[in-house]
């Protein structure tokens, strides 16, 4: 190794240390930010509530004009931290002939200041996929999480948010408690 190799390895493991050291430093003085969360004040939805065994959820399928809809009080946000506001979904998910294990796609519209339209996945870890079921409501829960921009919360008294579905042959389950929105503050 030559004498020039090792000065660079010196100063780089030097500069490595320094930033580490600082880190620290910083990650000591930063305050504390709390984590929040928001409940929905009202829900309704156009969707089947006649699903198998799941009472207090509304189905809604692709195409057929279904949705799930709610209001969120915004007064809390206002608070909130540029870029920590989330719609956090803990929804169900099957597949057509009511099978664990699928994701399905949707279509989130947030209005509040202004409007904006989102797709993303209500993932569903659960395996093995099975398409047929037998168990009614095994392997359903999904998730998915949708970023908000501070222009459309900030000012709004309330925020609505709906959601139809865009996986075709998919159920998509919704209720009040399937949406919260997280956020967090200083």
């Amino acid at each position: 190794m030559s004498k020039r190799t090792r000065w660079c390895l010196v100063a780089v493991i030097g500069v490595g240390l320094l930033a580490a050291g600082g880190a620290s430093v910083y990650a000591s003085l930063a305050p504390g930010y709390a984590n929040n969360a928001i409940a929905p004040s009202s829900f309704a939805s156009s969707g089947n509530h006649n699903a198998p065994a799941m009472a207090d959820w509304y189905w809604i399928g692709y195409g057929s004009g279904q949705y799930a809809s709610w209001t969120i009080p915004t007064s809390e946000l206002q608070t909130a931290l540029g870029g920590t506001v989330y719609l956090n979904f803990s929804a169900l998910s099957a597949a057509p002939y009511w099978g664990s294990g699928y994701a399905t796609g949707i279509r989130v519209v947030v209005t509040g200041m202004t409007t904006i339209s989102v797709t993303t996945t209500l993932a569903n870890p659960y395996r093995p996929h099975v398409a047929y079921t037998n168990a009614p409501g095994v392997g359903w829960n999904a998730t998915a999480t949708v970023a908000v921009p501070g222009d459309v919360y900030a000012g709004a008294g309330t925020l609505k948010v709906t959601v139809t579905s865009l996986t075709a042959g998919n159920h998509a389950g919704f209720n009040q408690n399937a949406l919260t929105i997280g956020y967090a503050t200083p």
